[in-house]
């Protein structure tokens, strides 16, 4: 036993288990550590308490650990790292923990971290008085031209959801392809879908020789990924009159192509060209909210969803709010 002010403190190890403990006859905290040797490792410590006029009885804070965490700092650090790895189910099997203590470090981190963080100006938000990235979907549309004033002049359609609908077409041109070369016997465009949906610079290393040699087969798939590839020059213009040209060049070709997903996805885009090329006026996109929706379904997913909504903003302040979640 070591002797410190203002507590006494042990530490044991053992194989498994929850320990209870005494010093001198009087219950202690019995907070769970990292382990030792693969053994389960547990401080237990006599922690003082004070009788404050103000506050009343308080105990008195240790270096080791929280105040009412039954874990030391340096377990809490491991939990924490672990949460931000895999579900809290994982966790709880990783860290040999209950679900409601794992719940309460991932709670007692979000509460650390929010208290941490100081309020600042925001250099950029989603809608201003200047420009509003969207989806091409009407109620969007309808409701910012209802409530901004010369919405027309400020709409940008978003270049992702833009592109969206091409890489939709090209994959209806896939299926569409492979089923009429099966009717035949022929299996070329067998597991090829997702190489279509690449845009150029992302195909995988490995792949791009299988890409190229489908290319080279003058098949219909191989033309609308060629179409939906050329559209994305579209945003590389820097003045409004080269894009004006460079679309009706790509508008023509195609709705020349003979191939119908793509004819339609080039009319929908006609329907929306102003306030697509607006983007040369105001270049904003939605990537960085749609990357954050991203990452906030992919914590639902993981969580097969939430019925407390509370838990639900705190697992997206855990970990998508930036902040420092760790005990000091």
């Amino acid at each position: 036993m070591w002797q410190s002010d203002p507590t006494d403190w042990t530490i044991s190890s053992v194989k498994s288990g929850h320990l209870r403990s005494v010093i001198c006859g009087q219950p202690t905290s019995v907070l769970t550590h990292l382990d030792s040797c693969q053994f389960q490792t547990y401080l237990h410590a006599r922690i003082l308490r004070v009788a404050c006029n103000e506050h009343g009885v308080v105990q008195v804070l240790v270096p080791w650990a929280e105040p009412r965490s039954r874990f030391t700092l340096l377990f809490e650090r491991l939990a924490i790292d672990v949460l931000r790895q895999c579900d809290v189910s994982g966790a709880t099997r990783i860290l040999r923990i209950s679900w409601d203590e794992a719940w309460g470090v991932l709670q007692r981190a979000v509460m650390r971290g929010r208290a941490r963080k100081q309020a600042r100006v925001v250099r950029r938000i989603g809608v201003d008085e200047k420009a509003v990235a969207m989806d091409m979907w009407e109620p969007y549309i309808q409701a910012t031209r209802a409530q901004v004033p010369e919405a027309d002049d400020k709409i940008v359609f978003d270049r992702f959801h833009v592109m969206g609908h091409v890489g939709n077409a090209v994959d209806t041109v896939r299926k569409q392809e492979h089923r009429a070369l099966l009717a035949v016997g022929d299996e070329t465009l067998k597991g090829s879908k997702y190489l279509w949906l690449y845009s150029r610079e992302n195909v995988p290393e490995r792949r791009r020789d299988e890409l190229e040699m489908l290319r080279r087969q003058e098949l219909k798939v191989g033309r609308a990924w060629a179409i939906k590839e050329a559209l994305r020059r579209l945003w590389h213009y820097r003045y409004p009159a080269s894009g004006w040209k460079f679309w009706k060049r790509w508008y023509f070709w195609a709705t020349h192509s003979r191939l119908e997903p793509i004819r339609k996805a080039a009319e929908t885009i006609r329907r929306h060209i102003d306030n697509i090329l607006t983007y040369y006026q105001h270049p904003v996109t939605n990537a960085m909210s749609e990357g954050l929706n991203s990452q906030i379904q992919t914590i639902k997913s993981m969580a097969c969803g939430f019925r407390n909504i509370e838990h639900f903003k705190t697992a997206i302040y855990f970990h998508c709010g930036g902040l420092d979640l760790y005990p000091c």
